[in-house]
């Protein structure tokens, strides 16, 4: 075994690096643009058509019957593009990562990006190209394929808190959304079928949309502590022998990794970056410990 040369600390702030990391968050960032106009245009709607029920009575059941079918069309015409946007992301993400870590490309999981797509995407990039450096946390001495899963480990340990978060927050919106529902319900003394019609037929594309989310980054979390829980027993079977770990135990890591970002909810990146300072300190703490274990091991 022996530390990949450069090692992964150096290599992640190369320029191919660096460009990769750009193109993959511009393109990160445009599949989250087109999700939150399709999210904000449903709201908006069903807003304006609850208002607009509880203003003209008598067109009542025909405002909250033909907002919520045309709303809940935009929910589902709205997904393809984003999910094409999504694919071509994590394609340049694993192009990154196949690099960084000396691992071959697995055809059957993802189509390679174009080098088209990755240069249009890096020229696009606005954000602060010195966040983008340190992108891993530093392996130490730790040798080769074992600093790989320090990195896929704090790869998929990130990923689980925020979609926590994401998910807790997403559940406050939803119930916040019925309650306030129920109280103009209330105010407005509308019966059950009136305010199923005025009020709740409008919002379906919305609550439809927060139930998608919550369960769709449940379901992140899920995946990621299952292949986080592979990533930690392959660790420990290296601490006790080293050379039992190999690239392709870490190329089998990576291929559930990339199914998992073909499915990952998203997360809006003002709530990564609100969150970003406390994750990244706790990702660096975990890779210090790993180091430390496999240092007191005598693997490193």
């Amino acid at each position: 075994m022996h530390i990949t040369n450069p090692p992964i600390g150096t290599t992640q702030n190369s320029d191919r690096a660096l460009v990769l990391l750009a193109a993959q968050r511009r393109l990160y960032s445009d599949a989250k643009a087109m999700h939150n106009t399709r999210l904000l245009t449903v709201i908006a709607g069903a807003t304006v058509a609850v208002i607009a029920a509880m203003a003209i009575p008598q067109w009542r059941a025909s405002i909250g019957v033909i907002t919520g079918i045309a709303l809940l069309l935009v929910s589902f015409l709205g997904t393809a593009r984003e999910k094409r946007k999504t694919k071509e992301a994590l394609s340049v993400q694993e192009e990154l990562d196949v690099m960084l870590f000396g691992l071959s490309w697995n055809d059957i999981c993802a189509e390679r990006p174009t080098v088209t797509l990755i240069a249009d995407a890096n020229e696009r990039f606005s954000g602060d190209r010195n966040e983008l450096r340190d992108w891993y946390p530093d392996t130490g001495n730790v040798p080769y394929p074992m600093n790989v899963l320090i990195c896929q480990h704090s790869n998929l340990g990130w990923g689980t808190t925020l979609h926590r978060a994401w998910a807790a927050s997403l559940t406050g919106a939803l119930v916040t959304i019925v309650l306030l529902s129920l109280l103009i319900a209330s105010l407005g003394k509308l019966g059950l079928v009136e305010a199923l019609i005025a009020i709740f037929v409008p919002q379906l594309s919305v609550i439809k949309e927060l139930i998608e989310m919550i369960r769709a980054n449940h379901d992140s979390v899920q995946s990621k502590v299952t292949a986080e829980n592979k990533v930690l027993a392959l660790w420990r079977r290296g601490l006790a022998d080293p050379a039992s770990v190999t690239v392709g135990d870490c190329r089998t890591v990576q291929d559930k990794i990339l199914q998992i970002r073909q499915s990952n909810a998203a997360i809006p990146d003002w709530f990564n970056k609100r969150m970003r300072r406390r994750l990244e300190v706790t990702m660096r703490a975990s890779a210090a410990q790993m180091v430390a274990e496999a240092s007191a091991h005598g693997v490193g």
